[in-house]
């Protein structure tokens, strides 16, 4: 299109050039043959009778030569007049064709000129269609931007936030003017993930790229949402410097259903305490330490009739605060829930008189007066217990043991 508009200018240029060259205009003056034939005439008819009377003496040759002098008169103006006008008719024939030269011309640049102009024409039509889908791509563009389900941030190095698309304003509650020019690590990322999140930048600047990158943002109204990212180093195509694009996913909901799933698997669901299944598991992670432990299993007297009696409703309120208790007492300690009314604890020293003081407190703490409701309940417990590595290094063994040390417990508190 440059190139076409400026051979339209030179075009234009000559064209106008061409029409600024003046044609000079032939001074034709028909008073100039009028006079000039004018005053030949006088001269001859004024010199030439007087000169012929001079000359000849004799009448009858004098008339004869006076007839010749017309003709002679005649053949001479003629050929004059003749001169004359084919001299002025040769000026009008030369700007007849200067004129007719200068059309030819003229007709030639704006046969360029026209034909120039609808090529011109063209090109803008092109480069308006060409601009029209331009604006219709970043349109597009911008319309994935703001309607992704995916949350998008645009960062570069420091950490300062250039733009955020609407997925990641709703799911935060975060305005864009509240983020735009702000880093990012001190307005939305949990305090104790700074060491993880300046690793994973380390890591982008050297790779050019992470994946799978996991963090915490902190939400206006306080909740905490899990993210999962994927970000790519991109240039800025207008200041040429590399900036960071980061596409998260909110998992907020998975790693919720994730916590609960491990709290079903592994905690009971009346009291919350950490179940068998969990119990065997850290069991075997403390025998291949080759830790030394203690093992409580405790377990109620007739708490059958309680059940018969005021209703398992009663019996579960019961379990639930003394479960709750039990772990708030012996914090320093693991419980568990075995099964029923049965408890577990395991205590990191093994010794024969902390076991015994150990015992004494369960004891003491079971024994007392609980209060369930309308019901005072003054309960009996009996306890079990086994040590590691003494009374056995293998899973089953100290299960076996302490089961048996239980129903000796049992035994002697009934004789």
């Amino acid at each position: 299109i440059e190139r076409n508009t400026n051979m339209k200018r030179k075009s234009i240029a000559e064209f106008e050039a061409l029409l600024n060259d003046e044609i000079q205009e032939p001074k034709f003056n028909p008073w100039y043959i009028v006079g000039t034939y004018t005053m030949f005439g006088f001269i001859w008819i004024l010199f030439s009778d007087q000169i012929l009377i001079y000359l000849v003496k004799d009448t009858e040759l004098l008339l004869k030569i006076q007839m010749f002098k017309g003709w002679f008169y005649v053949f001479v103006t003629a050929s004059l007049l003749y001169i004359l006008v084919n001299k002025e008719h040769f000026k009008f024939a030369y700007l007849i064709k200067k004129i007719i030269g200068k059309n030819q011309d003229l007709t030639g640049y704006s046969e360029e000129l026209i034909a120039t102009e609808e090529e011109l024409q063209e090109k803008i039509i092109y480069l308006k269609e060409t601009l029209d889908d331009l604006q219709e791509h970043k349109q597009y563009i911008e319309d994935i931007f703001d309607n992704s389900n995916t949350a998008i941030i645009l960062w570069d190095f420091s950490g300062l936030i250039i733009d955020v698309n609407q997925h990641f304003l709703k799911i935060s509650g975060y305005k864009k003017e509240e983020l735009i020019g702000k880093k990012w690590i001190e307005i939305i990322a949990e305090n104790n993930d700074n060491e993880k999140n300046l690793a994973m930048i380390s890591e982008l600047k050297n790779k050019g790229f992470v994946k799978n990158f996991q963090n915490r943002i902190l939400a206006t109204n306080k909740t905490m949402l899990e993210i999962i990212w994927n970000s790519s180093l991109v240039t800025n195509p207008k200041t040429k410097k590399l900036i960071i694009v980061s596409f998260g996913s909110d998992i907020t909901a998975e790693k919720e259903n994730e916590r609960l799933i491990y709290k079903l698997a592994y905690h009971d669901q009346l009291t919350g305490l950490k179940n068998r299944v969990m119990f065997e598991k850290e069991l075997e992670e403390l025998i291949a330490e080759k830790s030394a432990f203690n093992l409580y299993y405790l377990d109620f007297d007739d708490f059958k009739l309680l059940n018969d009696i005021h209703g398992h409703r009663i019996g579960d309120a019961f379990l639930k605060v003394y479960a709750q208790q039990l772990e708030k007492n012996f914090s320093d300690n693991k419980v568990y829930r075995w099964l029923g009314d049965e408890f577990i604890i395991i205590e990191h020293v093994n010794s024969e008189t902390q076991i015994a003081k150990t015992a004494m407190s369960i004891l003491e703490f079971s024994n007392k007066k609980w209060e369930i409701e309308y019901l005072e309940y003054l309960p009996s417990i009996s306890i079990g217990v086994t040590t590691y590595p003494e009374d056995g290094i293998e899973t089953y063994e100290l299960l076996k043991n302490i089961d048996m040390a239980l129903h000796r417990a049992k035994k002697d508190g009934k004789k």
